[in-house]
């Protein structure tokens, strides 16, 4: 090692292990190397040209040397230990006319290529680099004429293993569609990006290095690679600064077209709801190199990097200048890719999007995407709340690949509630009651009352029975129906509102309340909402007064209950006063009308059942069960002997 050569402490590798004649190898360093346009080292006892890609980079030309394990030896770097190449087994070129000939026809394509990217780019390259291209491969034939047959063999092996790869920018969606992310965009085109750097790189090792110059073909030839490189690089590199983006901020979700955007998110149990997530996306910035997604660091070094290449084969070219016959071949000044620093609104693809951290214990909600497009299908369900509950959760949108990861907190709405149904409250007649206050409905007697649509005022007594039938979205379903001999599906069923309030005379509104059915034919549990108001009308119709049964097959005999506000009742035979107890409103059902033994209908409406306590004789005011009655609209009761079907007659007075 030259004593004026400080040691390089950093360790070194190689791109690849075994090469062949022609091949470009990548040195990369541990340490940065010095900034020096290149060194002259050894391969297997050969001088070799090594030039200075970056800071920590640098490039050679494996030369012809015959195959097998190699010593390179860096020690002009520094470097005290060697590294071993292993050159492989290759075809010797006997003919370099031939290879030249194929060079020629491939770089002719190459050229058509790059004319092509002038034109029909979204950003078009500078004519000006299309015009150096061709004038180096105009100039090729002449240099390639007077060059000696040493240096066109030493080419040969180069242009045999050059490649003029082109991009198809087609496949990298250089138009997007609605429903496209551009950081998808972003991500596809990194591969492509690289791929065109790393062939910089390899040309730049056919470049001068200082006082080691290649022969001038290898040096055009290089230059020819580097600039068709150079210039398909530059094309990528715009389209990724301009037309991709990265998504910095969710702005806000839209559950149109009933709600518009933003706002409150309305869930319904187990309820699919469509939403569109919009973000801003942003194209890649120069303030990225600091503050910005890995990735985006990443492209703008590799923009630094290449246009450290446009200055390194502008030295090259006036050099070679010398070579070319007074050629004025130059470059305009490259100063990197344009940036448009655009922002753009979108929907983000629904596949992208993920539901986290639901702030409310109880419910859950799912996101399901489809493979393509921007509508996420969310669901909410919850066995814990049956009332309309506010919430909030996040929508993430997370891309690994770009280090982006951006969420929003959405401020949502849990209703227990499924939209689409109603119910359909029904008269109806009992079946074969022959005066009992218990009986089954007579389907055949079915009249809808009320149809109830959610949120309907409804009003009825405290745990009274309504048969009712359900639609869901217009259609009939089968919900448990209720019979003497069990419960089993059917077209109607019943449900019953209870109050916790004690008897009162006044009606209590007691606003939303869930009526609990069940949807048989879609296996699931309805509840329904109305603004319910407790009817206190039996209260109002007995509590206070008294309810008197005369008996005509009994002439002057007769029987009262004198109903009091304190919850007692006194019971009188004939004016006598027989017991004393308590009395409670009790469920019954809202029946219309009754059959009686004589096949007479007697049709009247229910109010609700009052139950009481201590002795009331069995055979005088309920032959089935004692101490009950029903009591109706117009004021008559059901409780004596045979119900109203009886020749009795029970009135309140």
């Amino acid at each position: 090692m030259e004593p004026d050569v400080p040691e390089n402490t950093g360790t070194v590798t190689l791109n690849k292990t075994t090469a062949v004649p022609g091949d470009v190898v990548t040195l990369t360093s541990t340490n940065t190397l010095d900034n020096k346009p290149g060194w002259e080292v050894t391969l297997g006892g050969q001088k070799v040209a090594l030039a200075r890609v970056s800071d920590t980079q640098a490039a050679f030309i494996v030369p012809v040397v015959s195959s097998g394990a190699k010593s390179l030896d860096l020690a002009a770097l520094g470097f005290k230990s060697t590294l071993t190449l292993t050159i492989g087994q290759y075809a010797a070129i006997q003919d370099p006319a031939a290879v030249f000939a194929d060079f020629q026809s491939r770089l002719a394509v190459a050229v058509a290529y790059t004319e092509g990217l002038t034109t029909a780019s979204t950003y078009p390259l500078p004519a000006q680099n299309l015009a150096v291209l061709k004038n180096l491969q105009q100039s090729l034939p002449a240099m390639y004429a007077n060059a000696t047959a040493a240096q066109k063999l030493e080419v040969a092996y180069l242009m045999r293993q050059m490649a003029f790869a082109q991009v198809d920018f087609g496949t990298l969606g250089d138009k997007a569609t609605a429903n496209d992310d551009p950081a998808d965009r972003l991500s596809k085109m990194v591969s492509p990006y690289a791929l065109a750097r790393i062939k910089l790189v390899f040309f730049v090792g056919t470049m001068a290095v200082g006082g080691y110059v290649a022969s001038p073909l290898v040096m055009l030839v290089g230059s020819v690679g580097m600039l068709y490189q150079l210039n398909q690089t530059l094309v990528i590199q715009q389209d990724i600064l301009n037309t991709t983006g990265i998504a910095m901020s969710i702005n806000d979700y839209s559950n149109r077209p009933a709600e518009g955007n933003g706002g409150t998110l309305k869930l319904f149990k187990d309820t699919p709801k469509g939403i569109q997530v919009e973000a801003t996306y942003r194209t890649v910035q120069a303030s990225d190199a600091q503050a910005g997604p890995e990735l985006a660091k990443q492209i703008l070094s590799g923009v630094e990097e290449v246009r450290g290449f446009h200055t390194r084969i502008n030295a090259v070219l006036l050099q070679l200048k010398q070579w070319l016959a007074g050629s004025a071949t130059s470059l305009s000044p490259f100063v990197g890719a344009k940036t448009q620093g655009t922002t753009k609104t979108m929907n983000i693809p629904a596949r992208r999007l993920q539901v986290r951290n639901i702030f409310t214990s109880g419910i859950t909600v799912t996101g399901t995407a489809p493979a393509t497009g921007d509508v996420l299908t969310l669901k909410a369900t919850s066995n814990t709340f049956n009332a309309v509950t506010p919430f909030t959760f996040e929508l993430a949108y997370d891309y690994p690949t770009l280090s982006v990861s951006v969420k929003k907190t959405v401020t949502a709405e849990y209703s227990p509630v499924m939209p689409g149904y109603t119910v359909e409250v029904l008269s109806y007649d009992m079946i074969n009651n022959v005066g009992h206050i218990y009986g089954e409905a007579d389907p055949a007697t079915f009249s809808v009352e009320q149809v109830l649509q959610p949120n309907d005022a409804f009003k009825a007594p405290s745990q009274s029975l309504h048969y009712y039938r359900l639609k869901y979205n217009g259609q009939y379903v089968q919900v448990k129906q209720p019979t003497f001999n069990g419960t089993t599906p059917g077209t109607y069923s019943t449900f019953a509102v209870s109050s916790t309030a004690p008897p009162q005379s006044a009606d209590v509104n007691a606003g939303s309340y869930l009526l609990s059915l069940y949807d048989e034919t879609n296996s699931r549990a309805v509840l329904f909402p109305v603004n319910l108001t407790f009817n206190n009308e039996l209260y109002r119709k007995v509590v206070g007064r008294t309810i008197r049964t005369s008996f005509p097959s009994n002439p002057g005999y007769f029987t009262e209950v004198r109903v009091k506000a304190d919850g007692t009742h006194d019971y009188y035979t004939n004016s006598a006063l027989r017991n004393v107890g308590t009395w409670s409103i009790s469920a019954g059902r809202m029946y219309y009308s009754t059959r009686c033994a004589s096949g007479a209908k007697v049709r009247r409406k229910s109010l609700g059942f009052m139950r009481f306590t201590g002795p009331i004789a069995a055979q005088e005011y309920s032959p089935f069960e004692s101490n009950v009655i029903e009591v109706y609209e117009d004021g008559t009761v059901n409780g004596t002997g045979g119900g109203f079907c009886n020749s009795g007659q029970s009135i309140i007075q």
